[in-house]
């Protein structure tokens, strides 16, 4: 991106005012082929397909998904079913409250299904699943469709596709993770613009956080692969930071009245302004320098999302499939100065534990040396080391205690941190 971004400029520098001009100008045509106005930002965005593309194929498989639905014998609840106008009415305030308020022949289905979801596919269209609106109150269920709906006006399909097509092209490899965490952060931006549509609407911001919640675990594995959308507790946490900067606008059960102008700026998210230079006098150069920034952001948000999801893959304890006969733990402990999921088996006179560290699990051997006040006391060694462990069981079934390597000046080793887990 750099070398491109410079070599513009040089062949900037380097022609006429009128060869400029020309040139400015065909690249002006050719940027607006690839790109369009991000709907909510207001950025220059690479995106092939453009509100009209956009509109024409989210339409097609709205009609490919209801079609299949009816091939199949499902059920597509009729306009007056009870749940259908409940849902119906929630779409309709949210829509009011959105940036497709003026949106012309917008389809909506809701499928008589106990799955937990809702889909939107581009220009509006949206299908919600009946198990989603059986389980979520208003406040919540708003949410949802609001978030369904800023995918589409954020145009996260296209843009996601286009963005991918173009790191295709230029040779950039997508390592592991890269396109799922890309997904991810388009994800968290459509939290935040889908939580303004339901407040806007006069939906309690609050439900976007009560929603997960519900969903919200403990499960030692959440974190054990790249995700395409936040996990339940991380999301409510977040959306929670969201919901308390958006319940200035939340006026109970009605819409409020400077919607139209929190559309384009509030202080969740505000719309770009300024005067757009013309074809042949710069715009085109600044189309494409926007253009640029734009996908460098991009890369940048999805590296940023990709190394923090590293970091909770690492400290998620390694699943082993153990033998018989060992008593098997499985929690945390700092190591290589980092907190990191550890898990170890104790059987006899020894054992063998794992730990993760940069992407990969590492092996490491334990044997016993003796029992004090304090604990049982092994003797552990890796590949970067070796020192002592203090285990002490509690009535809970938790194993407590820590980890120390060998430094040469104490007895038990240097502290590298404690240890916390259960069987």
């Amino acid at each position: 991106m750099t070398r491109l971004l410079s070599l513009l400029l040089l062949t900037y520098l380097l022609t006429s005012c009128e060869t400029v001009s020309q040139i400015d100008s065909a690249l002006y045509e050719q940027v607006d082929k690839i790109s369009k106005e991000d709907t909510v930002t207001g950025v220059r965005t690479l995106n092939l397909k453009g509100d009209e593309g956009a509109y024409a194929s989210g339409l097609a498989t709205f009609n490919k998904i209801v079609a299949e639905v009816q091939k199949q014998g499902g059920l597509i609840l009729t306009e007056d079913d009870p749940v259908y106008i409940r849902v119906k009415e929630i779409y309709d305030r949210v829509i009011a409250a959105s940036h497709f308020r003026d949106a012309k022949d917008l389809r909506f289905a809701v499928i008589d299904d106990p799955m937990w979801q809702a889909l939107a596919f581009g220009g509006g269209h949206v299908v919600v699943i009946k198990g989603l609106a059986d389980d979520t109150n208003d406040d919540e269920l708003a949410y949802v469709l609001g978030h369904e709906l800023a995918h589409n006006a954020a145009a996260h399909v296209s843009e996601s596709d286009s963005f991918m097509k173009m790191r295709s092209l230029l040779g950039k490899e997508n390592r592991e993770g890269y396109e799922t965490v890309h997904n991810n952060v388009s994800e968290q931006e459509a939290d935040r613009i889908g939580i303004i549509y339901s407040t806007l609407a006069g939906f309690d911001p609050k439900g976007s956080v009560s929603v997960w919640q519900k969903k919200s675990t403990n499960d030692p594995n959440r974190f054990s692969y790249f995700r395409t959308h936040p996990e339940n507790g991380e999301r409510a946490y977040l959306n929670n930071q969201t919901a308390a900067t958006a319940a200035k606008y939340y006026m109970p059960d009605q819409l409020n009245p400077e919607y139209e102008a929190l559309l384009v700026c509030n202080d969740v998210f505000c719309k770009r302004s300024g005067i757009e230079a013309e074809a042949g006098k710069g715009g085109g150069i600044l189309r494409t320098l926007e253009v640029i920034a734009d996908t460098v952001k991009k890369n940048t948000e999805t590296k940023q999302e990709l190394r923090r999801q590293q970091t909770q893959m690492d400290m998620n304890p390694p699943n082993i499939q153990w033998p018989a006969g060992y008593a098997v733990y499985r929690g945390q402990v700092v190591r290589h100065g980092n907190p990191t999921g550890m898990t170890f088996g104790l059987s006899n006179n020894g054992g063998v534990f794992y730990y993760n560290f940069k992407g990969q699990t590492f092996e490491g051997q334990l044997r016993f040396t003796g029992k004090n006040q304090h604990g049982n006391w092994y003797r552990w060694a890796d590949q970067y080391g070796h020192g002592n462990l203090v285990v002490q069981q509690y009535t809970d079934g938790s194993v407590r205690g820590q980890l120390y390597m060998d430094d040469g000046k104490t007895q038990s080793g240097k502290l590298l941190g404690d240890w916390y887990g259960i069987r």
